[in-house]
This record gives structure tokens, C-alpha cells and sequence, in this order.
């Protein structure tokens, strides 16, 4: 059993808990107090610029601890304050060591427009993202059939929440086109094996059609990085560890911020 299969399988359990301490007839009435989501895709979306999205995590299977102290508010409000268009927030609690209360707290103290980050594989997830604050999902489709995923995109578009559709392969975005999506995720890390190579992104943003916001994700380092995606017509690019590992955190969002710019 590989890492993301690992994921998957703890996932299933957990959700069990969550929906018999919260019905998902409850968190359906919730949903309905909670006012309209924030366009993720149009925050991220802008003329002529490669937006960041900024993501926050205490841990990665990839990199171990990434931070000891850590405070998802305060993190998010540096974010914000140093031009981010977008927050990232992992709520997986095995492996990241996540909380979907720390998305909850985030949404509540910043005005940027917040992706769940999070293995999607049931609709009572979905909900439970907009009662949380979420403006958008991730829908991973190496984790999912067709059918779930084409249900999925589906709900997500009706409670108006935008889905950042993952892929990783020219197969996997085959799929992806299927539901529609708006936004499409490449992620330059291959979720199996850990291993991380920038130029996916290149190879798969041929073959996604004009009209989808793409984002490139993971292994993106420095401005250099920044400008090569630039080039190549990606419209953002969702960054982490970059952040979180280094001291000059600010300095570094700042310089890529601009890059982008």
C-alpha cells in the first residue's frame, strides 16, 4: 500500500465519526446560514499576472515537520499582508496533521479566498467544506472513479463552491475535462511515490484548452521558477513548503509575489 493509498483508507474511517457525531441532514441546514462563497478562480484568475496561492501545513509526507509553533492565523495573516491572492489550508489530520478547525479560525480572521486542502471522496466532505469557510475544494482524480468525481464537481458547482480539479498525468486530465472544470491543478509532485518534477506542469498545460484557470503545484523554489511558469501561460501557482521551511518567510512570499506581478 503506497502513501496515498494509506491517506485514502485512514480517510474512510475518520469520515464514519464525522458523519455520526454530525448528520449530514444538519450540516445540509448549516450550509444554508453560511453566506455565498468567494470566487476562488476569479482571485486567482488576474490579466497578466501569476497569482500565488499560499498554503499552510504543519507536516508533509514528503518533508516531515515543517513547522513546530504552529498558529494557521497568524501564518494566514502574513500571507495575506505580503500579497498572496489565496490560502491553501491542509484540514488531513494523519498525515499533515491538519484540523478542519484550523480552516474554520483562518476564514474567520483574513478577506483572502481559502482552498480546502483536503482527500475528497464523498459529497458530505463538500458540505462540510462550506460550513467550515472554504471558498473552494481540491477533487484529486488519482483518488477517485469517474463517476464519484463527475458527482462531485457537480455538487461542488451547485453550493458554489469552486473545485480545483489535481492532476497528474495526461490520462488523469482526460478525466478531469470530463466534469467540466474551471480549474485545473497540476500537481508536479506524483502523489504514489513522493517524487517531484516542475516540467509536468509544462507538458500537461498544452493539452488543457483556453478558458481553464491553470495552477501549477508543488517543487516551485524561487522567482526563477515563477517566471518560467509565467512564460508558459499559468495563471498561479499554490506554494508551501517553499514558505514554511525557510527563515525571511515573508521576504521570500514578497519576491515571488512580485515575480508574478
Amino acid at each position: 500500500m503506497n502513501i496515498l493509498e494509506k491517506i485514502v483508507a485512514l480517510k474512510k474511517k475518520s469520515l464514519k465519526v464525522s458523519k455520526e457525531k454530525i448528520p449530514l441532514k444538519k450540516l445540509i441546514v448549516e450550509c444554508e446560514k453560511r453566506k455565498k462563497p468567494s470566487s476562488f478562480r476569479n482571485a486567482i484568475s488576474l490579466p497578466n499576472e501569476l497569482s500565488i496561492i499560499a498554503e499552510m501545513k504543519k507536516q508533509s509526507p514528503s518533508a516531515g515537520l515543517l513547522v513546530k509553533d504552529y498558529s494557521p492565523v497568524q501564518i494566514g495573516k502574513r500571507y495575506e499582508a505580503c500579497g498572496a491572492r489565496a490560502l491553501s489550508i491542509l484540514t488531513e489530520e494523519n498525515f499533515f496533521l491538519g484540523s478542519p478547525d484550523h480552516l474554520k479560525k483562518v476564514a474567520e480572521s483574513v478577506n483572502l479566498p481559502i482552498l480546502r486542502k483536503d482527500f475528497i471522496i464523498d459529497p458530505y466532505q463538500i458540505y462540510e467544506s462550506l460550513v467550515l469557510g472554504a471558498d473552494a475544494i481540491l477533487l484529486i482524480i488519482s483518488i477517485l472513479t469517474t463517476s464519484n468525481y463527475l458527482k462531485l464537481i457537480q455538487l461542488s458547482k451547485e453550493l458554489q463552491l469552486d473545485a480545483l480539479v489535481e492532476v497528474h498525468t495526461e490520462e488523469e486530465l482526460k478525466i478531469a475535462l470530463k466534469g467540466d472544470p474551471n480549474l485545473i491543478g497540476i500537481n508536479n509532485r506524483d502523489l504514489k511515490n513522493l517524487s517531484c518534477d516542475l516540467k509536468t506542469t509544462f507538458k500537461l498545460k498544452k493539452k488543457i484548452p483556453k478558458g481553464i484557470t491553470t495552477v501549477s503545484e508543488s517543487g516551485i523554489k524561487s522567482v526563477e521558477d515563477i517566471n518560467k511558469l509565467k512564460s508558459a501561460g499559468i495563471q498561479a501557482a499554490l506554494i508551501g513548503e517553499t514558505l514554511l521551511k525557510k527563515e525571511k518567510k515573508e521576504q521570500i512570499l514578497s519576491s515571488l509575489v512580485k515575480a508574478g506581478l
